[in-house]
């Protein structure tokens, strides 16, 4: 039997193609009991519920007028932490956006990468949803990373990367995320798991 040992520990990475940046914010670390099942880590009802979560904040987003003034605001949930892509041009329009996520009931942080830009173009769309296939066609193709613990989010060049994984999953999924064509960034938003043998 396995016992998790949860170290919520946030990375965001930021790097190019000269140089990397590595923050490392430590939280709080909870230790519990159970099995990992097969093919994600999160328990079954927060499955369920990180969609219910996106769902909600997103049908929150579409019906307030404010944030239909020239923007686009998308939201995705993974165990409950949620990350707000998109532009908006008016930087009131972000922050209002990250308070209608935090009020959703379950939330426990919002991540509010919403870009202080124009609506992006219909060939911009495009690049990021052909960037996208390729990091999760790379990602199948390499023995050794589940790719059902991670969610890829592609936005302005930029690759966002969520899920549990352990820092060892972590630095490969660096590895290969980064030279996928089309990848300006990468942006990790994991929290990290410890595996203990007992």
């Amino acid at each position: 039997m396995k016992k998790w040992a949860w170290g919520f520990i946030i990375g965001s990475l930021l790097l190019n193609a000269c140089a990397m940046g590595v923050l490392l914010t430590a939280a709080s670390v909870v230790t519990g009991s159970g099995v990992a099942m097969l093919n994600d880590r999160r328990h079954p009802d927060i499955q369920s519920s990180d969609g219910e979560i996106a769902k909600k904040i997103n049908q929150l987003i579409n019906k307030e007028p404010f944030l239909q003034n020239n923007t686009r605001i998308f939201a995705e949930t993974y165990n409950k932490i949620v990350l707000l892509t998109g532009e908006a041009p008016n930087e009131a329009q972000a922050v209002y956006a990250k308070q209608l996520a935090e009020s959703v009931t379950g939330v426990r942080k919002v991540y509010n990468e919403i870009l202080s830009f124009e609506p992006r173009s219909e060939q911009q769309a495009h690049n990021d949803l052909l960037t996208s296939t390729r990091v999760n066609s790379t990602l199948l193709g390499y023995v050794g990373i589940n790719v059902s613990l991670v969610q890829v989010t592609v936005n302005h060049d930029r690759a966002y990367l969520m899920g549990l994984v352990t820092q060892e999953e972590a630095r490969s999924l660096v590895n290969l995320v980064r030279r996928v064509d089309g990848v300006r960034q990468v942006i990790l938003l994991f929290e990290y798991v410890k595996i203990v043998k007992t």
